[in-house]
């Protein structure tokens, strides 16, 4: 009880705030960033209260909410004085796909239309709708008197910090005590996390639904129940949200859930799944119809617009770069797709974000989002070794998690083109599956990590130079093939040395 008190009272302090750096009315704005504080409050608490370790859970949860809506504040203040001279970064909005879709969702608001309009092609800011009806919604009855973006980015926040909530109670039942605090710590304050949770975008709430709809599939499956609340729940969410990613999200959970078992699944849950699958596909087919893809089949719409899609996004990165041009004309066209993907798993380059001319606030995104990253990506490389040495009874599922994080990074290079920012945020919606197999492969961690860190470093020295020669003229610089060939060379002079070495101390 004296935690819902206090919660009400932190949000009402909270309320106060953003009302107050809003171009509009303080009390009606108070009103409604209230409404949204304190109902995201109250759902933040009771979910704490049903979760293990309900002191960690709680410092984790209002943590994350507490950060998310410190840096959406922030940033929306300091983008409109320190950002670009342009009309998103004036008014505040970080990500472009979050300005066009805040203002479609006002311009609804406004206009009486019913708000299943959003879901028509009208409305192109947001593909599937669902974000762009629910802000609309929030304006209509919360907000009509004036435009509050803020009150977008108090629902990400509280929505955000409810995944952590939900990826807690999953991490318990996957991992050891203290491997699971890691990877929840992960979850709810990865860089990318944060930034995208602190702004008008799906991927705080694709987050929370899918981490919800993996443990509710988790708790049915341990309590022997066709399908548990969180489950129903998760997937409803990600169908209204993205009907794209409820497909996808539904056929790797199938995929881990054949992998993790060993054996074949019960006759309901695949029938439970070819559901879902057939409904994601039919509302994505829906939704991509009559824009990019010409008239067919269900498939033959997927499968086009697949191929368009993996044109466009190398299309796109050639054409965003004049070195990229250089380097697509002197390597054969096999070859392009290849580099798209090495390319987009590297995004965003830290030694580029480090150097890179660019105003200091978005230098500072672009580092903190940078680092993240390149503290992940060397225990997602582990992992191939932490579950090659796993025993067999815990191998298979880990197995798969390994499966599903490297394809889906394939995929998400594929479909941002290598692009710096829709690359990690399309990589992003796995960090439920990414969050769970780092902190197994840190519990792993042997010899062979530290030499994994060794070549990362050497690599990002490497390019740091590159960068510096290209931008400061600092030094010599070497053709770009050979910089790659310079890390592979000595990546294997470490990894084929220290084989050396642990045989030969083996021998002794």
């Amino acid at each position: 009880m004296m935690y819902r008190l206090v919660a009400l009272i932190v949000s009402a302090g909270m309320a106060a705030i953003l009302a107050r750096f809003q171009a509009a009315p303080f009390w009606p704005g108070f009103l409604a960033f209230f409404v949204v504080l304190a109902a995201g409050a109250a759902i933040l608490e009771l979910a704490v209260a049903q979760a293990e370790e309900e002191p960690f859970v709680r410092r984790v949860s209002w943590g994350s909410f507490l950060i998310r809506l410190a840096l959406g504040l922030g940033l929306y203040l300091s983008l409109s004085f320190y950002g670009y001279p342009n009309e998103q970064e004036r008014a505040g909005y970080v990500f472009t796909d979050a300005y066009r879709r805040d203002q479609q969702a006002w311009e609804l608001a406004q206009s009486g239309l019913p708000l299943t309009r959003a879901f028509e092609e009208r409305f192109y800011a947001d593909q599937y709708g669902g974000l762009l009806a629910i802000s609309a919604a929030l304006y209509r009855y919360l907000s009509p008197d004036a435009h509050r973006p803020l009150l977008i980015v108090a629902l990400a926040a509280w929505v955000g910090a409810l995944g952590g909530v939900y990826f807690w109670r999953l991490a318990r039942r996957a991992l050891p005590l203290q491997a699971a605090r890691m990877a929840t710590w992960l979850f709810a304050f990865y860089p990318e996390a944060l930034l995208l949770g602190a702004s008008q975008m799906r991927e705080p709430f694709l987050l929370t639904f899918s981490a919800l709809f993996f443990f509710g599939v988790m708790r049915a499956r341990e309590e022997g129940l066709l399908f548990h609340w969180e489950a129903l729940a998760g997937i409803g969410g990600l169908l209204l949200i993205s009907p794209a990613g409820a497909l996808a999200f539904s056929l790797a959970l199938a995929f881990w859930l054949w992998m993790e078992r060993g054996k074949r699944l019960p006759g309901w849950v695949w029938g439970a799944l070819l559901s879902l699958v057939l409904v994601g596909a039919a509302l994505f087919v829906v939704s991509v119809r009559g824009t990019s893809v010409q008239e067919g089949s269900g498939l033959d719409v997927i499968g086009e617009w697949s191929r368009l899609v993996v044109r466009w996004g190398a299309y796109q990165l050639e054409r965003s770069s004049g070195w990229v041009q250089k380097l697509f004309r002197e390597m054969p066209p096999i070859f392009q797709l290849p580099f798209v993907v090495g390319y987009g798993f590297l995004q965003p380059i830290l030694p580029a974000a480090l150097v890179e001319p660019a105003s200091p606030l978005r230098q500072a995104i672009a580092i903190g989002r940078a680092l993240g990253w390149y503290i992940l990506l060397p225990l997602l490389l582990f992992a191939f070794r932490a579950v090659w040495k796993s025993p067999m009874p815990e191998r298979r599922g880990w197995m798969a998690l390994l499966i599903l994080v490297w394809a889906w990074m394939i995929v998400a290079a594929l479909r941002g083109g290598g692009d710096q920012w829709d690359n990690p945020r399309y990589r992003l919606f796995f960090l439920v599956f990414q969050a769970l197999l780092a902190a197994y492969a840190w519990i792993q961690r042997d010899r062979w990590w530290r030499r994994l860190l060794a070549v990362e470093a050497f690599a990002l020295l490497v390019f740091l130079q590159w960068y510096l020669s290209r931008y400061y003229h600092l030094g010599g610089r070497l053709p770009f093939f050979a910089m790659i060939g310079l890390i592979l060379a000595f990546a294997l002079l470490m990894f084929l040395g220290g084989w050396f070495w642990d045989r030969r101390r083996s021998g002794r």
